[in-house]
This record gives C-alpha cells, sequence and structure tokens, in this order.
C-alpha cells in the first residue's frame, strides 16, 4: 500500500509542472518598444499589465538628431512590437533594418497608419509629420490600431487590448461630443499644435517656428503682429511650459495685445495625449466667450519693436529648436 502511495506521488510531481509551463506561456507579456519618450503613456492605456513598454530615445534627447545605437539594435531585435512616428533619421534607419531582415520585430509606423490624416504645413504647404495622433480622430485610429496589432502578437490578452482600446475611443468621442469649436484664425509657435487645436475649429495662419530648422523671419514676424493689430489672428496657440524663445514671443504678443491664448502641453511633456486633450478642451470651454469678447475689439496697443529683434529672436529659435518632440 505504501508503495502505491509512492507511485501515485511520483506520477503526480512529474506531471504537475506541464500546466504551470502552459499557464506561464499564455499569459507571457509582450515587449514593445516606442521611438519617442511621450509615446509610453499612450501605448500604456492599451497594454495588458504583463506588458512592458520602453522608449529608445532618453527624455530630453531630440529625436531629429538621435542615431542608433549597438544596444538600441538588440533591444529592437528583442521587441515583439516597435511604435514610430516614422519621420526621423533614426526611425527611417529602423524601418530600413526591418525590411532587410536585421530586426525581425513588427514595426507601426504612425504616419503610415490606415486612417491618419496628415495635414498641411500652413506656413509650407508640406506634410506635416509632427505628431499627428495629437489630432483626436487620429489618435482613435492610432489606439485601435494598436490594439489590433497587440491582440495579433499576443491573442491570449486580445480582449484586454481590445477592451482597453475601445473605452480610451469613447472617452475621446466624449471630448469630442462636448467640446465647443472656437472657429477662429490663429498663429502658433510649433508645427504640432496644428494637429492639437485643429478638429476646434482653430486655423492656424502663423508659425513662428516652420519646421525643424525653419523659422520665422523678421518679416515674418512683422506679418504677424499686423496681422493681430488688424484683428485677423484672434487667438495665439503656445507650447506649454513657456521655455523656448518662440512660446516666450507669442506670449509676449499676447499679453501686449490682449489676445486669448490656448496652451498646448509639449508632446514630450508628462501624461497621454489623451489627458492633453482632455486639458486642451477644458480650455476650449472657457475661452469661447474671451474670444467673442476679444474679436468686437481694435487693438489700439504700440507695436513691439520687433524688426530690430527679430533676427536675434530668430536665431535662438533655430539654436533651441525642436528639443521637445
Amino acid at each position: 500500500m505504501i508503495k502505491l502511495e509512492k507511485i501515485l506521488l511520483l506520477i503526480s510531481l512529474i506531471f504537475l509542472p506541464l500546466p504551470l509551463i502552459t499557464v506561464s506561456s499564455q499569459t507571457r507579456g509582450a515587449l514593445i518598444v516606442v521611438t519617442f519618450p511621450n509615446l509610453v503613456d499612450d501605448v500604456k492605456l492599451v497594454a495588458s499589465s504583463e506588458d512592458k513598454v520602453v522608449s529608445l530615445v532618453p527624455l530630453g534627447t531630440d529625436p531629429h538628431q538621435y542615431q542608433l545605437t549597438t544596444e538600441d539594435i538588440q533591444l529592437l531585435q528583442t521587441a515583439d512590437l516597435i511604435v514610430s512616428t516614422g519621420h526621423t533619421f533614426f526611425e527611417v534607419d529602423i524601418k530600413n533594418k526591418v525590411e532587410r531582415k536585421i530586426i525581425k520585430s513588427r514595426l507601426i509606423e504612425i504616419i503610415r497608419i490606415s486612417g491618419v490624416e496628415i495635414y498641411d504645413n500652413p506656413a509650407l504647404g508640406q506634410p506635416n509629420y509632427h505628431m499627428p495622433i495629437y489630432d483626436p480622430e487620429n489618435y482613435k485610429v492610432f489606439i485601435l490600431h494598436i490594439a489590433e496589432i497587440l491582440a495579433e502578437i499576443n491573442p491570449s490578452n486580445a480582449k484586454v487590448y481590445l477592451n482597453r482600446a475601445n473605452t480610451i475611443v469613447s472617452k475621446v468621442d466624449y471630448i469630442l461630443k462636448t467640446t465647443p469649436r472656437l472657429n477662429v484664425v490663429a498663429a502658433a509657435d510649433y508645427p504640432f499644435t496644428q494637429y492639437a487645436v485643429s478638429w476646434l475649429g482653430v486655423k492656424i495662419k502663423y508659425l513662428v517656428v516652420k519646421e525643424a530648422g525653419v523659422s520665422a523671419t523678421p518679416a515674418d514676424l512683422e506679418k504677424l503682429e499686423e496681422a493681430i493689430k488688424k484683428n485677423e489672428v484672434k487667438l495665439l496657440v503656445v507650447s506649454e511650459p513657456v521655455k523656448l524663445p518662440a512660446s516666450k514671443l507669442l506670449k509676449s504678443l499676447a499679453e501686449k495685445y490682449g489676445v486669448p491664448v490656448i496652451k498646448v502641453p509639449t508632446p514630450f511633456s508628462p501624461g497621454s495625449l489623451y489627458s492633453k486633450l482632455k486639458y486642451i478642451a477644458e480650455q476650449a470651454s472657457l475661452l469661447v466667450h474671451e474670444i467673442n469678447r476679444s474679436s468686437k475689439q481694435q487693438y489700439t496697443s504700440k507695436p513691439l519693436v520687433l524688426n530690430v529683434a527679430a533676427g536675434i529672436v530668430s536665431l535662438s529659435i533655430i539654436v533651441t529648436l525642436f528639443a521637445l518632440y
């Protein structure tokens, strides 16, 4: 009898680890590598608790100047999914390595996701590739696409991904439904702001910084100030925190002429784009009456002496350009 019990115990020990191995395999989290640090918070809104989301570019580093390191390539080779904006040099390098099978991970490029609309830069007339998912409709497409791809990579968590994505989409839809439209012509400091405010009926006509390495000329700044004086520009879109020269310039113009300001958190500031859209929507709700009031007044303040300082301002803008995203 004792011998039989020992045999049964031995058999149970032999087979005990098998279901544990199977469960572990099914619940393994995905490794998701994003190219920009601000994408971490957005991808985490969809990812499961078992997944790991890491950024390639360190916080505070200008991605336009970034180059892949050996360690980066090794990390990318171990990733289940790579999420890229798709427009900087190092991101093009990643795409090339994926196409050549040096990196075999799944790659998502935001600017190439079907359904993501790319706007034309209002100052240059060329595609604006700077953070298109700041637009809420594009953001919804992005969130759902991430969920669908993760569901393919890790089917055991498919329901989690899709449920989490649908929850975020519903919240963004609520923002779109309840936020008043401002319907004004505006000036902004950086191109990414176009996506953050266009859905509010804000048409950006003037940019202080037109593109990476291309700032407004002294003549451009004079035209901007003249447009404010004539009440053509009724809103100034300023990146927050207000630290860079382009943002400070618009803030000073707003104070000088009493023009309403809407603040757009920079993509690299803490928090998801969803949380930033909520913040922008809250401001829009408060700005409606202020914009209507300011539209009826004529600006009589003396202009800033921009034609003397504009050259210096432009140079300083270029030097500090696009450490944001």
